[in-house]
């Protein structure tokens, strides 16, 4: 299970991301997950400023947008470790 977290956007434009593997995280984590993808699929979709950075997550080919700075509890330490981990993206 591989989680993707891109961040894009800002004024420069710059397109990062960051995978971690999530096999050897524990339940809570993959579940934590799983919870984002479910519940924002059933959100209604925002509307976001033009160069404002935004972040997303993908899994399994599924992209669903995250605030990456007021993240579930249970995934603060992964967002925050993947940001760490963010490189640029070649175009």
């Amino acid at each position: 299970m591989k989680l993707k977290l891109i961040q894009a956007g800002g004024f420069a434009g710059l397109k990062k991301t960051a995978e971690e593997d999530l096999s050897d995280y524990p339940d809570e984590v993959k579940d934590a997950v799983k919870k984002v993808f479910e519940e924002t699929s059933k959100a209604a979709p925002s509307s976001a400023a033009r160069d404002k950075e935004q972040h997303f997550l993908e899994l399994d080919g599924k992209v669903v947008p995250v605030d990456a700075n007021k993240p579930p509890k249970a995934l603060q330490e992964l967002l925050s470790k993947m940001q760490t981990n963010l490189t640029p993206q070649s175009r």
